[in-house]
């Protein structure tokens, strides 16, 4: 799920789990753990964004991702997001925590926009941020797909420690009715999962599955 196509590196993600299900709880966390909440979104509006800036309050840094992510226009994005989250009162150089929310893959597939664009955009901030001297406590992300996804694979190609919160049973909206439970194990990019998904039909019938599935280490 998170991280099979990031490349290898010594600093594992770790997966923790919320005390609630429900996933505002889980963005609650999160917001108030960070000194820096930093949120890219195509539709600022949708309700976990929304959420999320309510929950941020003054740790918030929010950006409206383009729909056209040219190289060039990742450069010039990254290079914007950094020079905000500088200037925000929250800011410091030394065991900066920040936290990556955002719009889920279901969000950016509508505009076309892939998590490696979103990834590579998160991974130029970082460095860059991190090539003149900040100091990371831990980067940290709600368990999702698309941006939380992209925002744990940017810490792995910087280098960094990063953790993910996810709702209790490490429940993931995965597509449009279809939901994803169970226990992630991270070792070396290996990544196994006992899941169960509930499948929602037109006419209100619902169908679950139960299994295992390993993905081998890339």
């Amino acid at each position: 799920v998170f991280g099979l196509t990031s490349k290898k590196t010594d600093l594992e993600p770790v997966f923790m789990e919320d005390s609630k299900r429900n996933y505002g709880h889980r963005t609650w966390a999160n917001a108030e753990w960070s000194d820096i909440t930093l949120a890219l979104a195509v539709d600022m509006d949708s309700p976990g964004e929304i959420t999320t800036r309510k929950a941020a309050g003054d740790k918030y840094v929010g950006f409206t991702i383009p729909t056209d992510l040219s190289e060039r226009c990742l450069s010039s994005l990254a290079e914007a997001i950094t020079k905000r989250i500088r200037k925000h009162p929250k800011f410091k150089t030394d065991e900066l925590k920040l936290n990556i929310a955002g719009n889920s893959q279901i969000t950016l597939d509508k505009y076309c926009i892939r998590t490696s664009e979103i990834r590579e955009l998160l991974k130029l901030v970082l460095l860059d941020l991190a090539d003149s001297g900040v100091k990371f406590s831990m980067i940290r992300s709600g368990g999702q797909t698309g941006v939380d996804e992209a925002g744990i694979q940017a810490a792995q190609d910087a280098g960094l420690k990063c953790s993910i919160l996810a709702p209790k049973g490490f429940r993931m909206h995965r597509e449009p009715g279809i939901e994803l439970e169970g226990r992630l194990n991270s070792c070396h990019w290996q990544v196994s999962l006992s899941f169960s998904i509930s499948i929602t039909f037109d006419k209100g019938n619902a169908s679950s599955l139960t299994g295992y599935w390993a993905c081998p280490s890339m």
